[in-house]
């Protein structure tokens, strides 16, 4: 099985963004060294909305400044350390204010669809620029903010123009909606990867994109009482590096996975790390082919990041490999090719 161990790698988006060394710098850098003795590299989704908006406050601020040099460095490294480095847009970033060091937030621009389809081209394609200028390499996958892809129509259009190939932004199972994300993929295809065309949520055999859908796995309202209880009774090995505040969840989303089992997805954030042992157990059982899991540097705990090395080791051990999006998309091309 192959193990596609993922970041999006971006700051806060509540009412507080937090700062780039606690919610980049730091525990990116915590995260790698953690997979060095399994050899395992990680593709980096990289909010390079945010990337590129801080650039334009480079030459009004000297903070503004410092922390663009900072990100940039540390990409550059983790670039030639053969880790991946892929496409993740915030649009309301482009909308939004930088000031004595502090960020005012566009609450009305979050997914690419409260955009003008001119508008998302040009955005998609200035970062995607941006990005390969670091990289020195092509960008060709994509993750949406808050997982929001719909409706698929213009994501295509994107793709087209931005010459983008694949996508991971799918979470097999779930809905959600609130003032801020919006998807329902209850009905996308149960597959480790599939093409589509103008609907994410439809398998195209011929489709001109690849999705990557993020694994997913059942988790029992326990987990989430005792994972509201670690928040209640905090520890330092459970405090998260990043100094931001999230987005607040739904009510409704709340409510349901205090009292049902719901779909999760397969993540390294915090406590719900735990869940990633059982997971690659069940999905190695059923003889899956691929665990996509996504994590965030800003989520990440002393314990999460312990957790997330001995669960690299024990992959290693199983003889199972670690992949980037970009190695999967070149072996799925080539395949395609050969056809």
């Amino acid at each position: 099985m192959y193990i596609l161990p993922t970041l999006d790698y971006e700051l806060y988006l509540g009412s507080s963004t937090g700062s780039v060394d606690n919610c980049l710098i730091r525990p990116t850098t915590m995260l790698c060294r953690c997979v060095a003795d399994a050899n395992a590299k990680f593709t980096f989704f990289v909010d390079a909305t945010y990337l590129l908006r801080l650039k334009d406050y480079t030459s009004v601020s000297t903070q503004a400044s410092a922390d663009y040099n900072k990100i940039v460095n540390q990409l550059e490294s983790l670039s030639r350390q053969g880790h991946d480095l892929e496409l993740h847009i915030h649009p309301h970033w482009a909308y939004s204010n930088y000031d004595d060091g502090h960020w005012t937030l566009d609450d009305h621009h979050y997914c690419l669809h409260d955009m003008t389809a001119d508008e998302a081209v040009s955005l998609v394609g200035n970062c995607k620029a941006l990005l390969e200028q670091i990289k020195q390499d092509e960008v060709r996958v994509y993750r949406a903010g808050g997982f929001s892809t719909q409706p698929t129509s213009l994501l295509a259009d994107v793709f087209r123009a931005c010459n983008l190939v694949a996508d991971s932004s799918v979470c097999p199972g779930m809905v959600y909606h609130s003032p801020h994300q919006q998807y329902d993929y209850s009905n996308c295809p149960a597959k480790s990867m599939y093409r589509f065309s103008d609907n994410i949520c439809v398998e195209n055999q011929q489709g001109h994109f690849i999705e990557i859908p993020i694994s997913m796995f059942n988790v029992s309202p326990l987990f989430h009482w005792r994972f509201a209880l670690r928040k209640v009774f905090k520890s330092s090995r459970h405090t998260t590096i990043g100094d931001g505040v999230s987005i607040p969840a739904t009510k409704q989303s709340i409510r349901r996975r205090l009292l049902h089992y719901t779909p999760c997805i397969i993540t390294n954030d915090g406590m719900k790390v735990d869940n990633l042992f059982a997971a690659y157990k069940s999905m190695r059982a059923a003889g899956s082919d691929l665990m996509c899991i996504i994590g965030h540097p800003k989520l990440a705990t002393r314990y999460s990041i312990d957790m997330f090395g001995l669960f690299s080791k024990q992959v290693a051990e199983n003889g199972d490999s670690f992949v980037t999006a970009a190695e999967l998309i070149a072996k799925e091309l080539a395949k395609a090719k050969k056809q």
